[in-house]
């Protein structure tokens, strides 16, 4: 004869459970997919800002050295020349801090622990996500200096 046990609900309490939908196990599976692809998401935001930073510096750059006349009356401007400054001085800026985010090194971490590598994880998520932030703001910055200088530069012609 099996004799059956019941657990006292009082010292054992539990909550009811009902099984996941396939709507919630599909977002827990999304969810997951990008906690893992983040990195790969920040460093290729970060490529993109770098062919675009290096690109319109080039552009900039390459119309200043290949001018052969004297700079047009409205570049004499000091607000002007601020506004070039300052959009160069951003682009190099955003530059920088995404190439600091796309830059490989070492991370230590004990391979057998899940914490410590859940640790080292998210450590160098948040310091991809930072880089990539001040160079998303230092090339807001840029395209806002050189839109004002562009539409000066119609206005006055």
């Amino acid at each position: 004869m099996s004799k059956e046990t019941t657990l006292d609900p009082d010292l054992y309490p539990t909550l009811p459970t009902t099984k996941p939908t396939a709507q919630e196990d599909a977002l827990a599976q999304w969810f997951a997919k990008q906690h893992t692809q983040s990195i790969d998401n920040l460093e290729g935001a970060a490529r993109q800002i770098i062919t675009l930073c290096t690109t319109l510096l080039t552009v900039l750059l390459g119309l200043a050295a290949l001018t052969a006349d004297a700079l047009p009356t409205y570049m004499n401007a000091t607000v002007i020349r601020w506004l070039i400054m300052v959009g160069v001085l951003a682009l190099f800026s955003a530059l920088g801090s995404a190439l600091i985010v796309v830059f490989p090194g070492a991370t230590r971490v004990t391979l057998n622990d899940p914490k410590d590598l859940a640790a080292a994880y998210d450590k160098l998520l948040a310091f991809k996500n930072t880089g990539l932030s001040i160079a998303i703001v230092a090339f807001g910055i840029a395209m806002f200096c050189l839109t004002i200088v562009i539409l000066g530069a119609l206005w006055v012609v």
